[in-house]
């Protein structure tokens, strides 16, 4: 449209150059050479003007009419470019936080605040100075560093040392993680910067702090021996030691005032039930503690059983029952007669 514009104007001006002055203008300034020529420049002057102005309108016409009719593309600046940048920039690094398969291999990969945890890489990387190792965020923003020792330093404390360069280590490393580590997912590195083969994630778990306090079983802080069992025909009865020495305890005490009975019996089962245990028994008249007592060795019928024979006339007895074994017992055999 422009070329077509230019070929107009040129095309108006070749008409204007080839148009005589009229006569009048003779009457008026004479009829000089000079005259004439003063007039005709003067006319062209007028004519060029006028031209100038039809040219500079019809370009603003042509311009409007193209504005109206024909949508005009926006022109990009610094600002789209920018904002197309930053949001590039911002994409590439979402995209390297959340894609990068962090292959270093931790176990446990869960851990409680204070246990300890090992990292082993797959291949050999460029470890750092004294076999440290940074503790950061999935985003991979930094918390704390920890040693081979245990030492733990947050972010804000990091230890300063002299620049090294180890050589490259495929090697498991132990450490332990601080009791002051929130819970949550991390990863371990142990290249910096991070690298894939370098770290690995793990998580610290939230621990309850009645989980903490560890249930402990009861301990018997006085052990007795098992009580002994006396049978005569379908009667039982349980006898407890009233004076011992069973494991690390030793214990003196009074036989009971009034024992039970166990009915009349020409012999009577008595069972313990720990092996390697031996029974003797005493028979004292019952109601006269200052009568004679007879002594006897019960005979042992198996490994946890005996028997036991009464001693004497036929009377009322109240027998005392001894044991030994590992530790030794005494108990109120019972009364019978």
């Amino acid at each position: 449209m422009t070329d077509e514009l230019d070929r107009e104007v040129a095309r108006r001006f070749a008409e204007l150059e080839a148009v005589e002055p009229p006569d009048v203008w003779d009457a008026v300034v004479g009829s000089t050479d000079d005259g004439v020529s003063s007039r005709r420049r003067l006319f062209r002057t007028l004519v060029a003007a006028a031209a100038v102005v039809l040219v500079v309108a019809g370009i603003i016409g042509v311009v409007a009419v193209q504005r109206r009719d024909e949508p005009v593309e926006p022109a990009t600046g610094p600002t789209s470019t920018l904002a197309t940048s930053t949001a590039t920039v911002a994409t590439s690094t979402e995209t390297s936080t959340t894609s990068v398969q962090l292959s270093a291999r931790i176990e446990p990969a869960t851990v409680a605040p204070g246990q300890t945890l090992t990292i082993r890489p797959p291949s050999e990387v460029q470890v750092m100075c004294a076999g440290s190792a940074f503790v950061l965020t999935p985003a991979l923003d930094p918390v704390g560093q920890l040693e081979p020792d245990g030492e733990w330093h947050i972010e804000e404390q990091q230890p300063t040392r002299l620049d090294c360069l180890p050589e490259p280590s495929s090697a498991q490393v132990r450490y332990q993680i601080p009791e002051s580590i929130e819970p949550g997912d991390y990863v371990l590195c142990l290249t910096d910067p991070p690298t894939e083969e370098g770290c690995g994630a793990f998580e610290v778990e939230r621990v309850d702090p009645m989980e903490s306090v560890r249930t402990v079983e009861p301990i018997d802080e006085f052990p007795r021996p098992p009580n002994v069992v006396v049978r005569n025909g379908t009667t039982e009865v349980r006898l407890d030691a009233w004076t011992y020495c069973f494991g690390n305890v030793c214990a003196d005490g009074l036989a009971p005032e009034s024992p039970p009975s166990v009915g009349t019996s020409d012999r009577v089962g008595v069972e313990f039930p720990l092996e390697g245990w031996t029974f003797d028994a005493t028979f004292q008249r019952a109601g006269e503690p200052c009568a004679r007592e007879q002594y006897a060795a019960l005979q042992q019928t198996g490994p946890t059983s005996f028997e036991l024979v009464p001693l004497g006339p036929a009377d009322i007895y109240e027998v005392t029952l001894f044991g030994r074994g590992d530790g030794d017992l005494s108990s109120q055999g019972g009364r019978f007669a």
